[in-house]
C-alpha cells in the first residue's frame, strides 16, 4: 500500500511540474510587426506609376494591378493582359514575391513586361497616404500602386 501511495504522489507531482513549465508568452514585437504590415497590405491595388513608362500607351485597355491576401500570404493580379498569381511573404518592410505564374494570351500594344519586371526586382516597400510605393533592392522606386476601393 506504502508503495502505491509513493507513486501516486510522486505522479502527482510529476505532473504539476509538466503543468507549470507549460506557460504561453505574448508574441514577438517582430510578429506583431509582421502581422500589421501583412495586413496593411490587404486588398486590390491598381498601377498608377511606373518609371519611363507612359501607362496609358504601355497599357491601353485594362491598367496592371495587384491584390494581397495577407492571411494566406497570396496574391493575384493583372499585369495588363495576363492574369498573375503566386505567393509573397513580408519582414519588416520588406516584401517578396515567389512562385509567381500567369496566363499567357498574346495581348497587342500591351507592355505588360515593363509591369512583370518591375515585380521581380522588388526588395522593400511602404505605404503613404493609400499608395503602395515598391523599391528595388538599390532602395530606388520601382512603382506606386494606389488602393482601390
Amino acid at each position: 500500500m506504502m508503495k502505491i501511495k509513493n507513486l501516486f504522489y510522486t505522479s502527482f507531482l510529476s505532473g504539476l511540474f509538466g503543468l507549470s513549465s507549460c506557460t504561453t508568452t505574448a508574441p514577438s514585437t517582430q510578429n506583431e510587426a509582421s502581422s500589421t504590415t501583412n495586413l496593411s497590405l490587404f486588398g486590390t491595388w491598381t498601377l498608377s506609376e511606373l518609371p519611363k513608362v507612359d501607362l496609358k500607351k504601355s497599357f491601353p485597355a485594362k491598367t496592371p494591378s495587384l491584390t494581397f491576401e495577407p492571411i494566406t500570404k497570396k496574391f493575384t493580379g493583372n499585369s495588363g493582359c495576363n492574369n498573375m498569381f503566386g505567393g509573397f511573404s513580408t519582414s519588416q518592410n520588406g516584401l517578396e514575391f515567389t512562385g509567381v505564374g500567369m496566363t499567357r494570351m498574346f495581348c497587342e500594344g500591351v507592355d505588360e513586361n515593363a509591369f512583370t519586371s518591375a515585380l521581380d526586382n522588388v526588395k522593400t516597400y511602404s505605404i503613404k497616404n493609400e499608395t503602395l510605393i515598391l523599391y528595388n533592392a538599390d532602395k530606388k522606386e520601382v512603382m506606386r500602386l494606389k488602393k482601390s476601393r
